[in-house]
């Protein structure tokens, strides 16, 4: 079986559009108050360090993130992606990149519910730790969702 880990593909520019859209498709679901589910069926780990060494080894957060990361754009959605983005980093200087269950934090509010699906028991146990949603929390390997 082929297994894939996207430590060594965060931050791309493929990556960079689809949290892009993510961050807009959010935040315009958040505008009312109803509640919603986001239901993530690839989450991953949700949250990279750049440095470590399965991103250095492809470096391709190179020609995503860090292009944009001092770039002042004429449209506001982009610049409000980056400004999210520097939220994760306690400096000037990018040395994480948040992934869909980090992205969607952000966004989901106490009425809402996150259904983080297809994780390893290890990678349930890190977004565990690393999410503090107030939403509701599920992660697992293989679940049915309700009908």
């Amino acid at each position: 079986m082929l297994s894939y880990r996207h430590s060594f593909h965060a931050g791309n520019p493929a990556d960079v559009l689809k949290h892009l859209v993510l961050a807009q498709v959010l935040n315009y679901q958040t505008i009312k108050d109803k509640p919603l589910d986001y239901i993530d069926t690839h989450s991953g780990a949700g949250f990279f360090e750049l440095a470590a060494a399965d991103a250095q080894k492809t470096q391709e957060y190179q020609d995503g993130i860090e292009k944009l990361w001092q770039h002042k754009s004429e449209h506001a959605e982009l610049n409000e992606y980056i400004e999210l983005i520097k939220s994760f980093n306690d400096t000037d200087e990018l040395a994480f990149y948040p992934g869909s269950p980090k992205i969607a934090e952000h966004y989901l509010r106490r009425q809402d519910k996150g259904w983080f699906l297809n994780c390893t028991r290890a990678i349930y146990y890190y977004l565990k730790k690393i999410c503090k949603v107030s939403a509701p929390f599920v992660c697992a390997e293989k679940m049915a969702l309700p009908a």
